[in-house]
């Protein structure tokens, strides 16, 4: 069997049906407490546009989702490379 030498996995949107705290509710509350920014990003932050759109318009999702990837690069790291 032949195994490839380059990979990735990537989990994108999750969770895709449900609200994250739903799922998680510990680390969503430990993620709110700490956020920067909170009167723009918390949901129900005083800055917030999201929050504070009328009802007859399409809200975006709440948030937040976990984009995540990991994997093996098809180069080596070369730091002499780097732009300085």
């Amino acid at each position: 069997m032949y195994l490839h030498k380059y990979f990735a996995f990537q989990l994108k949107d999750w969770p895709p049906d449900k609200d994250f705290s739903s799922y998680l509710p510990d680390h969503f509350a430990d993620l709110m407490k700490w956020i920067p920014l909170k009167p723009y990003i918390l949901r129900e932050g005083h800055f917030n546009l999201a929050s504070a759109m009328p009802l007859f318009f399409a809200r975006p999702q709440p948030g937040p989702e976990m984009y995540t990837a990991y994997g093996n690069a098809p180069y080596s790291f070369r730091p002499e490379l780097l732009i300085r």
